[in-house]
């Protein structure tokens, strides 16, 4: 019942409703006032005032309570997917493992004994190795997906990146923001090198101070470019998801900042959220 009463359909109709007694009490108030004062005709005009003022407020706060949900849902929808992605990375990382041994036992039985040359062949293989073995960038586990996930698409646009993160295996933060704000930060630097011809850079930095997650993601930009706040920079907005406007908000829901800054041809953003007390 309580949520009946909550919905939106709810809402629209006790406006509409409020709307539409206002419509026809208003012009019968104006006529009856002007030959004679009547309070009563003036109150009832107020309190359907108020009343509609009432149910437009709570049919906005229903309907961004609704899309907040609908985003989350969506993040974790990418959460589980990225997971899952990341865990048949993991497993097929083991068969790589096992490949590459047996590639290199191979090798040294046809190769010399001489140190050098080993130590030369070795670095050899493993650099023609380098693209198809699995990276593990830190120990939190939610973290390191979205960030494997994202350096295959990185690796697949042929961007030049690099990924430094010292995020312990625990956080007390919620997953969705974490997921949310850095997914977001890591789309908008990639949208962006890819308006370049060249110099596609993007270089992502991920540390704890204190009880802070920091994020922080540098990349190259076109010249004259700028960060407009309250607008995402992405062109498929529906499929990449939150905007600046939204990182921030996210943010400063768990105490934290968020900021922007361009310097000629490059662009800083940095992210913190405050893990949660208790």
């Amino acid at each position: 019942m309580k949520k009946r009463f909550s919905s939106p359909r709810f809402n629209v109709a006790m406006y509409l409703l409020f709307e539409a007694a206002l419509i026809v009490l208003i012009p019968l108030a104006n006529r009856t006032i002007r030959i004679t004062f009547a309070p009563g005709w003036v109150l009832c005009v107020l309190a359907l005032f108020c009343g509609s003022g009432f149910f437009a407020v709570r049919l906005i706060r229903t309907l961004l309570e609704e899309m907040q949900e609908d985003t989350r849902k969506e993040v974790l929808r990418a959460q589980n997917a990225i997971q899952k992605e990341h865990l048949l990375a993991t497993m097929k990382a083991e068969q790589d493992m096992a490949r590459l041994q047996e590639k290199l036992k191979t090798m040294m039985k046809d190769i010399p004994q001489d140190e050098m040359v080993r130590r030369a062949k070795i670095d050899e293989l493993l650099h023609e190795e380098a693209d198809s073995l699995f990276v593990n960038y830190c120990p939190h586990k939610i973290v390191d997906a979205l960030l494997y996930h994202k350096s295959l698409i990185m690796k697949s646009h042929g961007i030049d990146y690099s990924i430094v993160a010292a995020v312990p295996a625990e956080l007390n933060l919620d997953g969705y923001a974490i997921l949310s704000v850095l997914s977001n930060l890591i789309d908008n630097a990639i949208e962006a090198v890819l308006a370049l011809d060249k110099d596609r850079v993007i270089d992502i930095h991920l540390h704890t101070r204190a009880n802070v997650l920091v994020c922080q993601v540098e990349n190259t930009i076109p010249a004259h470019a700028a960060l407009v706040k309250g607008r995402s920079t992405k062109k498929d907005q529906k499929q990449h998801g939150l905007g600046l406007a939204i990182i921030e908000h996210t943010c400063k829901t768990h105490n934290g900042l968020f900021t922007h800054e361009t310097d000629g041809t490059r662009c800083r953003c940095t992210a913190t959220l405050c893990e949660n007390n208790g």
